[in-house]
């Protein structure tokens, strides 16, 4: 009788045992499910975030980014960049639509001097004064040197240099 008893009580056991089994089980699934989300929503705002910040760096590129051409009279006349040349005439610039092939783009945060290939130069383009030098290096060549960046860029992000 005392055996049976123990039996039934044990039987009794194992079914709870199993019952709670079967329940941590189905809890189991129900957390791999919710990690499997969860993976999913990382994955979904890591995509996200790259093409977020792709984009921040390609609006720092474009906010940091200038043009420069050097050239005389005739090249830029030719690229459309300079008109009005002549002996009564003041020289402009930008009058028209013109040719954008002719300038060299740079970085403002990192363009600090421009190598001039002659003997004198002039900037056409409007530039604080005090913002730039142009110098002559050892070879009698001169170099545009920026000495403060920001202020020079300031008025225009084109730099067109007559030689």
């Amino acid at each position: 009788e005392r055996m049976k008893a123990e039996l039934e009580v044990k039987d009794q056991m194992i079914l709870a045992l199993k019952d709670d089994l079967s329940k941590k089980d189905i809890r189991i699934e129900e957390l791999n499910v919710a990690v499997t989300d969860l993976n999913s929503n990382v994955q979904e705002l890591t995509a996200v975030n790259e093409a977020q910040e792709a984009k921040i760096e390609e609006q720092i590129k474009n906010i940091n980014e200038v043009w420069y051409c050097i050239g005389n009279d005739k090249d830029l006349k030719d690229a459309d960049i300079l008109t009005g040349t002549g002996l009564f005439r003041s020289k402009k610039i930008f009058e028209k639509d013109f040719d954008k092939k002719i300038f060299v783009e740079a970085d403002l945060r990192e363009l600090k001097s421009i190598p001039i290939d002659a003997k004198k130069a002039k900037l056409l383009s409007k530039h604080p004064e005090g913002s730039f030098q142009i110098n002559q290096g050892d070879d009698k060549k001169c170099v545009l040197e920026i000495l403060d960046s920001e202020k020079f860029w300031s008025v225009s992000k084109y730099l067109v240099i007559n030689i």
